[in-house]
């Protein structure tokens, strides 16, 4: 029996151990573990989405339905239950239907035809049972017929190249979650303060969800020098906008006050388009434990905007494979830098997170290369942070008026999630050990467990780094 990913629809997290079948694993399973190298065609170079292109391909709405995600309780002889998480995700088959749409948009304008009124839940769900062949060919990233044709007549949502599965939410991804709030509650991670933060094969962003509801649960303002940069990183340009923009709006949604003047105006569950909705003197409360549609109205997309610019939360997005992205990440030094923001922007950073990426043995090299250099990347950045921190203390030891500054940067926190294997595709947790600590690029390299569940296909969250003599 093989591993398949299951393009399957679901209301819960995709187990993909239920979804076992003996069809041919992808093509992927059949590369030798080294870096793919297709002569034929060269895979696109990584590039950043400007934040604000992003918004301008939002549809007009979001369909969306909840994800609990058990946490650790508050002591480990707690007899209470576990804590669950409750995040809003947008609904699978609304992002198929927005393809869908947007493809019959681009024919419409061909025709001069009238575009169709935005569709109910249950029409989009009656459109999505032919979506596959329609999402793969919106998806590829290069007109090429022979690639296509091999996209769509795949038996798996996992086409290497072309769609790395990223409009799927994985299960790694909740136990990713679960670290990273087992670390906040005991003090051992916070957020903000002028930390830089990136996801890495971000697909649903469910981590970065989490990082972003906890800034904006936080109630003092941020100081003037104290942007929060939260970085989301995926192969296809498409999932960035079809589901991570997506959620992470529906979790400023769910998480800041600044949204709750917007609750009021949404559609309550009752509503249909057929029939009159009774008129009701309450509003019902929105909640992310329950389903629902969120209209996207031009006052709702400013006030998410003013809300991120006002707590200083910077987001950017960034597409394509792992073996460019390091030269977006941390653009070499121009000659508009001289006043050293070029210095901040190759900072590593403070935290890594990613889940469900080292399925792959062919990409595992160049996956390895871009932890280290989100990790490593600014040896001589860091000095340069802890210089000023000592000159600022300095100056308030003379008492001198002190410059505000970055602060003082600690080891970066890299932490992955994956499953111990990945049948018929070939990656685990034990390929993923080997590649980081036998790293031709960078020497030192360690990776140890840090969480493991061992319910079903077993799994871990693995803390990553290298050690301060490994190489640049």
């Amino acid at each position: 029996m093989s591993f398949q990913f299951s393009f399957a629809d679901s209301a819960e997290l995709e187990l993909e151990d239920d979804h076992v079948s003996s069809s041919p694993a992808p093509q992927e399973a059949q590369q030798q573990p080294e870096e793919r190298v297709d002569s034929d065609h060269q895979q696109p170079l990584a590039r950043e989405l400007p934040f604000h292109h992003l918004l301008e391909t939002l549809p007009p709405s979001l369909s969306y339905s909840p994800i609990s995600i058990p946490l650790d309780p508050s002591s480990p002889s707690s007899s209470q239950p576990r804590p669950i998480l409750h995040l809003a995700r947008r609904d699978l088959f609304d992002a198929r239907f927005q393809i869908l749409h947007d493809d019959d948009d681009d024919e419409n304008d061909d025709d001069g035809d009238e575009q169709p009124p935005h569709p109910t839940a249950d029409e989009k769900t009656n459109n999505n049972n032919n979506t596959l062949t329609r999402t793969l060919h919106n998806l590829k990233l290069r007109d090429d017929p022979a690639t296509e044709a091999a996209a769509v007549g795949a038996d798996s949502d996992l086409v290497p190249g072309v769609y790395e599965g990223g409009l799927k939410t994985w299960e790694c991804a909740a136990d990713l979650i679960a670290e990273l709030h087992a670390r906040t509650s005991d003090g051992r991670l916070e957020f903000g303060g002028g930390k830089k933060v990136i996801e890495l094969g971000c697909g649903t962003a469910l981590p970065s969800m989490y990082v972003l509801s906890q800034l904006l649960s936080q109630e003092s303002p941020p100081s003037a020098e104290s942007t929060i940069e939260l970085h989301l990183a995926d192969f296809n340009p498409q999932v960035l906008r079809l589901v991570t923009l997506p959620n992470l709006i529906l979790t400023w949604f769910f998480s800041s006050p600044a949204a709750l003047p917007f609750h009021h105006e949404q559609p309550t569950p009752s509503d249909h388009p057929t029939q009159e909705a009774p008129k009701s003197t309450t509003t019902p409360n929105k909640s992310p434990e329950h389903p629902g549609d969120l209209e996207l109205s031009p006052a709702l997309l400013s006030a998410f905007q003013e809300d991120l610019a006002a707590r200083k939360i910077r987001l950017r997005f960034f597409s394509g494979p792992w073996s460019s992205l390091a030269d977006v990440l941390f653009p070499p030094p121009s000659s508009d830098d001289a006043d050293g923001d070029g210095d901040e922007r190759r900072r590593e950073y403070d935290v890594v997170l990613s889940s469900e990426t080292v399925y792959s043995l062919s990409t595992l090299p160049s996956l390895v290369d871009i932890l280290h250099v989100c990790c490593t990347a600014s040896a001589s950045a860091s000095a340069q942070h802890q210089h000023q921190h000592q000159h600022q203390h300095q100056q308030r030891a003379q008492g001198e008026v002190a410059q505000a500054s970055p602060p003082q940067k600690t080891d970066t926190l890299c932490l992955v999630a994956a499953k111990v294997l990945y049948f018929g595709v070939g990656g685990g947790v034990h390929s993923f050990i080997n590649a980081v600590q036998s790293s031709r690029k960078a020497s030192g390299g360690y990776a140890h467990v840090v969480r493991e569940l061992n319910v079903g296909v077993g799994r871990a969250v693995l803390q990553t780094g290298w050690s301060s003599t490994s190489s640049a």
